[in-house]
């Protein structure tokens, strides 16, 4: 790429700047980046790329405790588990669920669903699911008038989906 001050050097600095949704590029070879002082202006900024890039997430398996679980019903332990990733049956997910857990984390950037929920009448029990976890809070708090309103909230939303 060619320096787009000169138009004649190899362009050997990249810079990128987004705002909203315009991206701007700049593209400066050496001798352009020094006389402009750009160089010395991102220097002392100290940019190390530990400092700017998060470190790798850990390969960390299940302790072998938690790799001993073994489902009650199936007998499927927390090893076959994390080897293969299936559940031998339903009950699995009760006895298993620490190793799940886990696992679940090493894949995904959480346990829960945060996906979308289709907006249909009738269909507010991810509003529920999401009142109560705020009320759990709100009582862990202590904050009991917000949360004998929530608890309200929950109740009538609770009698119009039935």
């Amino acid at each position: 790429m060619i320096c787009q001050i000169c138009g004649e050097e190899e362009a050997v600095l990249h810079i990128q700047e987004i705002v909203g949704d315009a991206r701007t590029e700049l593209h400066v070879c050496k001798r352009c980046a020094e006389a402009k002082g750009i160089l010395r202006d991102i220097a002392s900024l100290n940019l190390t790329l530990s400092a700017t890039v998060a470190p790798p997430r850990s390969k960390k398996k299940p302790r072998a405790k938690l790799r001993s679980l073994t489902c009650s019903r199936c007998g499927t332990t927390g090893d076959e588990y994390v080897k293969d990733h299936r559940a031998g049956c339903s009950h699995c997910y009760t006895d298993l669920s620490p190793v799940m857990n886990g696992v679940l984390k090493e894949l995904h950037p959480g346990i829960t669903h945060t996906g979308r929920v289709p907006k249909e009448p009738g269909n507010s029990a991810a509003e529920i699911i999401r009142l109560k976890s705020e009320l759990a809070l709100l009582l862990k708090q202590e904050d009991y008038e917000r949360a004998a309103t929530l608890r309200d909230a929950i109740a009538a939303l609770s009698r119009t989906e039935r």
